[in-house]
């Protein structure tokens, strides 16, 4: 339910090099509290995420995600599950997270007001 008009070559080449896990696409925000956040060393390796949690400005987590498929192999996932509360805070700390930061378009389209503005937004980014 949201947009986020990241460079995802970028995204998949740095998600490569730093030979992550998981790569999580961030963008910096003044209002944190409708997103998680996420706490980062100096190399962009996470230590803490935090869905829905926190207020202030901070890195929000956009919903954009590149996936090494042999990190799920090792989880006991079966039925459903939350991929941000039963995956990305208990493990962000523990393995190879990191972040993809992009100052790039980016839309929560779960309000409806939000709904209306990517409407009128999204045209001009394909004429």
């Amino acid at each position: 339910d949201s947009i986020f008009m990241a460079d995802l070559e970028k995204m998949y080449l740095q998600h490569c090099r730093k030979q992550a896990d998981i790569t999580i696409g961030l963008l910096p925000k003044k209002n944190t509290s409708r997103y998680g956040t996420v706490q980062l060393a100096e190399d962009d390796r996470f230590t803490g995420f935090y869905e829905k949690k926190t207020n202030g400005s901070g890195l929000i987590n956009t919903g954009v995600y590149v996936f090494h498929h042999a990190f799920f192999k090792h989880l006991n996932l079966s039925g459903n599950f939350s991929l941000e509360k039963d995956v990305f805070e208990i493990f962000a700390a523990h393995a190879g997270f990191y972040a993809y930061r992009e100052h790039a378009y980016f839309i929560d389209i779960g309000l409806p007001d939000d709904y209306r503005k990517a409407q009128n937004d999204l045209p001009k980014f394909f004429l």
